[in-house]
């Protein structure tokens, strides 16, 4: 069971804090409720999340070992194969949904190389592909900057660089 100050990962929220654990003055039942911050949101984001039904999109936050680990692998992190133009959207939205950070690094590895290619004939980024970059970007780089307490903006910068 999750205790009030836990770190969490949250479907596709990205790392959210715990705050409190209880029922809600606002709910007409006495169910027990995770109250949670997501850490990296512009708008102060607060999440409430049944006890008894949330434990499908909740799970623990990558620890500094699994994440140096992740790194030290991210050169071998292939593109997703079989993107095409008819399913990316779909392929990049799922694997983001998942909730695994390795497939968010898949997702900002293709989506770079593709925007790569796009800029060697002239074209400009898909505004599409950019919402999907920007997205996995953000989620990699909070449980990775989490895990090896490093900045999120270093992390979010370090990752755009490497992952082309």
């Amino acid at each position: 069971m999750l205790k009030q100050g836990d770190y969490i990962y949250y479907a596709d929220s990205g790392v959210c804090r715990i705050d409190t654990i209880g029922t809600l003055d606002f709910v007409d039942n006495e169910e027990p409720y995770y109250s949670m911050s997501v850490l990296h949101s512009p708008f102060h984001e607060q999440l409430y999340v049944k006890v008894s039904s949330g434990a499908d999109r909740i799970r623990p936050l990558l620890n500094e070992t699994q994440a140096q680990q992740l790194i030290d692998q991210i050169d071998r992190i292939p593109s997703i194969p079989g993107v095409t133009e008819r399913n990316k959207e779909r392929l990049y939205q799922n694997m983001i949904a998942e909730g695994n950070c390795k497939n968010c690094l898949k997702v900002i590895r293709t989506i770079n190389r593709r925007n790569h290619e796009r800029k060697s004939r002239g074209l400009s980024p898909l505004s599409a592909e950019q919402k999907y970059l920007s997205k996995a970007t953000a989620l990699a780089s909070e449980e990775l900057s989490h895990a090896l307490d490093v900045a999120y903006e270093h992390m979010e910068k370090w990752l755009g660089e490497i992952l082309c």
